[in-house]
Parts: structure tokens; C-alpha cells; sequence
């Protein structure tokens, strides 16, 4: 094997790690896309205070961790790959070594594949709870007291609003659209003139254009009760102090 060749496998291997879990979120990425989109527009929504500044911290935090990174890397990779091209050349390739760094790879492209899917669907609740949120911003104006995130004793509500017609708890889901669904909204698709990112409510059921689903509404109505519950009880509280 040649000086050049060597070389070339010797940073190989030293980058496959990194090549695994990018191409693993390349590969997610991709079909994310090519499948599903947000159900709304982020860019579309009432700003919250200082969102902006939000949105550069988190830009430069990224900036920061991509810098201590490459410093890592630009230090440590030419001593690095001398090493794997000397035991090369000798013929005496570290097999322990590569077998452990192999089941290292595995194991963080796995773990990249389902980070990489819990982040989208937090970020689909993120926005979905947002759009919520620039939704209830109108009832201010009918009087009503609007609180978000809010923690109780054993559970959370998205989206509490209080005013004179009572107490009301607001849970926020989000399903991101499915790009198989939105032909039919341009004619394009086997139900043509039906608005694929449409959903109704019937026979106690969420009906999407292409699943159903019964949870939500049963977790709202569980974080309904617990809230009366409560609500009762510092009702009675304050009746006796």
C-alpha cells in the first residue's frame, strides 16, 4: 500500500464516525421533507418578546459548539491519523481498536436516528403550541386572563384561559401534513377537490384525511377534570381563610 493510500485510509477511518451520524441525519432529513411538513408557518406567527435575540443566542451557541469542535479536530486528527498510518504500514493494524470504534458507530448512528426523530417532534409541539398561543391572544380583548405552560401537581396544561364564563384548559397537539395528503388539495391526487390538510371532529374521534385518532380528546378531558378538581379546592381554600 502506498504512502498516498494509506493516508487516505487512515482519515477515513478517523471521519467515519462523523460521516455515519451526518449521513444519518442527511438520510432523516430528506425523507422529513420529501413526506411531511409543519402543519403552519412559523414565520407567519406573532413574534414573542425578544424572539430575535432567542434566535441569535441559539445561532451562535451552535457557532460556539461547532468552533470548539473543529478545534478538536484540526489538533487531533493529524496526530491521529500518523498513528492508524504507522500501524498500517507495519502491518500491525489495531483490530481491537477498530472493532471498538465500529460498535461505537453503530451506536451513535442509532442513537443520532432517534435523537434526530424526537427532535422533530418536539419542534412540530413547539410550533404547534405557539400557533396556539398567537390563536388565544385575541380573547385578552373579551377580558380573559391567558397563561401558558402551565404546571399543576402531577400534570401540565398547554394553554389555560380564565375569564367570566369560567376556567378553561387547552391542550395543543401537532400532526405534522402529509405531503400524500396535500394532493388531494391540488387535484392532483385520487380525491380531487378535497382539502388534504383538513381535520374534523366526529363520533368522538379526530378524523385526519387519512387516520383517526382518540387520544388528545381523552387527555383533555383527564386535564379537564384534574383542573376542576383543583380549581375546587382552592376555591374552598380561600371560602375558609
Amino acid at each position: 500500500m502506498t504512502d498516498f493510500s494509506s493516508i487516505l485510509l487512515s482519515y477515513g477511518i478517523l471521519l467515519s464516525g462523523l460521516l455515519v451520524t451526518v449521513g444519518v441525519m442527511y438520510v432523516l432529513l430528506k425523507h422529513r421533507d420529501a413526506t411531511v411538513k409543519l402543519p403552519v408557518d412559523r414565520e407567519q406567527l406573532t413574534r414573542i418578546p425578544a424572539y430575535g435575540l432567542q434566535q441569535q443566542i441559539h445561532d451562535l451557541q451552535l457557532d460556539l459548539i461547532g468552533c470548539i469542535m473543529m478545534g478538536l479536530l484540526i489538533v487531533c486528527l493529524p496526530f491521529a491519523a500518523s498513528s492508524i498510518q504507522a500501524h498500517i504500514t507495519v502491518g500491525k493494524f489495531p483490530w481491537l481498536f477498530a472493532l471498538t470504534g465500529l460498535i461505537g458507530v453503530i451506536y451513535f448512528g442509532i442513537k443520532t436516528w432517534k435523537l434526530f426523530s424526537k427532535l422533530t417532534k418536539l419542534r412540530l409541539g413547539h410550533t404547534a403550541e405557539i400557533a396556539t398561543a398567537n390563536e388565544l391572544i385575541g380573547l385578552q380583548a373579551l377580558g380573559y386572563q391567558v397563561f401558558h405552560d402551565v404546571q399543576a401537581d402531577g400534570f401540565n396544561i398547554d394553554h389555560l384561559a380564565v375569564g367570566k364564563n369560567g376556567v378553561f384548559a387547552i391542550e395543543t397537539k401537532g400532526r405534522h401534513k402529509r405531503n400524500k395528503d396535500l394532493l388531494q388539495t391540488n387535484g392532483n391526487g385520487p380525491s380531487s377537490g378535497k382539502k388534504g390538510y383538513q381535520v374534523f371532529y366526529k363520533d368522538g374521534r379526530l378524523n385526519f384525511p387519512s387516520w383517526t385518532e382518540t387520544k388528545p380528546i381523552e387527555q383533555a378531558q383527564r386535564q379537564a377534570l384534574l383542573l376542576r378538581e383543583r380549581v375546587s379546592q382552592w376555591l374552598a381554600i380561600g371560602a375558609q381563610s
